[in-house]
């Protein structure tokens, strides 16, 4: 059975009575390292999952950052080591594609082990850790993919982040420019997902396939062809049964 854990600090308080004299010291004695034990032994139990490394975080110039979505902590869960972790501190270095989380004890942004790491949410955003397999496309190496779309068909994102530097004027930039590729799993293989072109490729028989009805995109929109597939994805997989 999965076990589920919440990453939170421990405090013991002692109450005496008003104006109660201490008679036995040896009881009190006895009491705190008691109540030391079970505090250490229940941190060990949680703490569990601090058993990463030290991770050298980047110094920005201005606002840029290698993390998915923003630079600061992101209270979220994780599948680490098969044991469910709720409300913990996360960062996603899309850059290098390691999860990172907090040091409880000293504050420090500590890497996780990344064959200990099965899934892991940072704002409602499931990332899991798809392994090499013959059905990938040639595009695909083994790593944490968001989980965009979960049925009979799955749509996942491979978020990426590369670090560059540029030239304006005078002036060095330093920026971290972010990549997305989608792929379909149809059930059996993935496929590059580029479009309604690709996605109907890999379902079958293009002739036969239902027809989608018009999408309206959001205007506002900051991804557009994110959102254009998901769409229809959707789609295709209420009809999976007349694929």
């Amino acid at each position: 059975m999965r076990k589920i854990f919440y990453i939170i600090p421990l405090v013991f308080f002692f109450v005496f009575a008003k104006g109660q004299p201490i008679q036995d010291t040896t009881f009190l004695r006895s009491s705190v390292v008691k109540a030391e034990n079970t505090y250490h032994k229940a941190m060990n139990k949680d703490l569990n999952i601090l058993n990463g490394r030290g991770y050298k975080d980047y110094t920005p110039t201005k606002d840029e950052h290698p993390y998915f979505l923003t630079d600061d902590w992101v209270i979220g869960t994780i599948i680490y080591e098969s044991d469910y972790y709720a409300e913990v501190p996360l960062l996603f270095d899309i850059s290098s594609e390691k999860v990172i989380t907090e040091n409880l004890v000293n504050g420090a942004k500590m890497e996780l082990v990344y064959n200990k790491i099965d899934q892991f949410e940072i704002s409602q955003h499931v990332f899991v850790k798809l392994h090499n397999d013959p059905s990938f496309t040639s595009e695909m190496t083994e790593g944490f993919y968001e989980l965009l779309f979960d049925g009979q068909l799955k749509l996942y994102a491979q978020r990426k982040k590369s670090f560059q530097q540029r030239i304006t004027g005078n002036t060095m930039r330093s920026e971290f420019d972010e990549k997305n590729k989608y792929f379909l799993f149809n059930g059996k293989t993935y496929v590059r997902a580029t479009g309604k072109k690709s996605i109907t490729h890999a379902l079958g028989d293009t002739k036969k396939l239902p027809k989608p009805p018009g999408m309206k995109i959001d205007p506002n929109s900051t991804n557009k062809l994110e959102d254009k597939l998901i769409y229809l994805i959707k789609f295709y997989n209420s009809h999976t049964s007349t694929l």
